[in-house]
């Protein structure tokens, strides 16, 4: 058993291969169920997983949010100090 970037590598006892199983709360991705026929292999895998979803949670980071709500804080007035 081997642990990388939160997932596990188990060697599959019916079989000559690995499965990887998240760590965490969840299931796998559909990319990452089945076996694999060694260690590296899941952990290129994994590696391929990991970085698609750093890249997709960057972009929904950068544009969350309706259209809306940003003109509607772009556009507020600024108070004015007239006395």
């Amino acid at each position: 058993m081997e642990e990388y970037k939160g997932y596990e590598i188990r060697y599959c006892s019916s079989m000559i291969a690995y499965e990887v199983v998240y760590m965490g709360r969840g299931s796998n991705h559909s990319s990452l169920r089945g076996v694999f026929t060694d260690k590296r292999t899941a952990r290129k895998f994994i590696d391929k997983y990991v970085e698609g979803k750093e890249a997709e949670d960057g972009e929904k980071l950068q544009h969350s949010g309706s259209k809306q709500i940003h003109r509607r804080t772009n556009n507020r007035r600024k108070p004015t100090n007239d006395s």
